[in-house]
This record gives structure tokens, sequence and C-alpha cells, in this order.
């Protein structure tokens, strides 16, 4: 892969919660070359401290991800009690609700994701 187009996926991929296939397998051999490439990043006091653990059952996953959901909740309501209140006009308030939206969605089909 060009160096350029790896700038240009590092510079303009940004989080894809909504956009995700989450009926498309993902090979386990791509996660594990994934995971490779992830590990070459650098880390506070090259500690390399790195713990992975790929949950493929969808039990477990489902089990995880109504424990994730109620624990997004609680932080839900607790972060929005302490938000700053901004008009809807206001490009922060247009950006937060684009982040927020991305994470209940997120919460709501975590059990759903083939792999975590």
């Amino acid at each position: 892969m060009e160096m350029t187009t790896v700038e240009q996926l590092l510079t303009t991929t940004r989080s894809v919660r909504k956009r995700l296939d989450l009926s498309r397998e993902v090979p386990l051999d791509v996660v594990k070359k994934c995971l490779e490439l992830a590990i070459q990043a650098p880390t506070g006091s090259n500690s390399q401290q790195w713990r992975f653990m790929l949950v493929t059952d969808p039990d477990k996953r489902k089990a995880i991800a109504d424990y994730y959901a109620q624990s997004f909740e609680i932080y839900s309501k607790a972060s929005a009690s302490s938000a700053p209140k901004l008009p809807a006009s206001d490009p922060r308030s247009q950006r937060m609700m684009k982040v927020v939206t991305s994470a209940v969605h997120l919460s709501r089909h975590m059990a759903e994701v083939p792999l975590f």
C-alpha cells in the first residue's frame, strides 16, 4: 500500500459505528493481522502491556453487550445532567449530538457485532 493511501486512511477515517455491516463475518486471521499491526504503536514508557481477548461466542457477546448497555445508561444520564447547555444552532451542539447518537447506536447494537 502506498504511503499516500495509508496517510489518507489515517487522517480521514473517523468513528463508523452507524456504518458497520454487523452481519458480515470478519475472518479471524484478518483480526489477528490487525492486532499484529496495532501492537506496533508506541506505548507510554515502552511498557507494551497489551492484552486482547477475542469473544466469538454469541451468548457471551450478548452478556457483555447487556452489561455495556446498563453501564452506558448510567453514564449517559450522569453526563447529560452535567453537560453544558448550548443552543441547537451552535456547531458544538450539533457535533455533540452526532457523538451521542453514535454512542447510543452502539449501546443498542453491541451484541450484533460479530467479534469483540
